[in-house]
């Protein structure tokens, strides 16, 4: 192969490579996009789903929403007698890790605010806490 070939052939594979990059980072960017629009909160509300008394004035309430054939989005509410709801987290997983009996959740008064434990089936525990209770 003499030098002037393999620089042509070099360049070739380069244009591919590059070709490839930039077109699999577009379509990323593409599938991210579709994901955060489909989750628009004015596009795709939430609906309740569960709730739980805490405390004397206190509730946890879950609600839900599902706007993409292969994800659900729970969170969760503080709601505190008086005052409006307080969002402490919220989770979206493939659909089928929300299905019972795997998916659970529960809540516990933390000092002065609640913590929520949010246990799902292959995936790590999540926390989540009330700032500023």
């Amino acid at each position: 192969m003499t030098a002037s070939r393999f620089v042509a052939v070099f360049k070739v594979f380069a244009v591919v490579f590059a070709v490839g990059a930039v077109g699999t980072a577009v379509l990323a960017f593409l599938a991210a996009m579709t994901t955060v629009i489909a989750h628009d909160d004015q596009r795709c509300p939430f609906h309740p789903f569960g709730a739980a008394t805490m405390f004397e004035g206190v509730r946890i309430e879950e609600q839900a929403r599902v706007c993409d054939r292969r994800l659900e989005e729970h969170r969760w509410l503080v709601v505190r007698a008086g005052q409006a709801p307080k969002e402490v987290g919220r989770r979206r997983l493939p659909r089928s890790l929300f299905a019972p009996p795997g998916f659970s959740w529960s809540a516990r008064r933390e000092g002065n605010g609640v913590l929520v434990e949010v246990r799902a089936p292959g995936i790590p525990t999540v926390y989540l806490r009330e700032l500023d209770g």
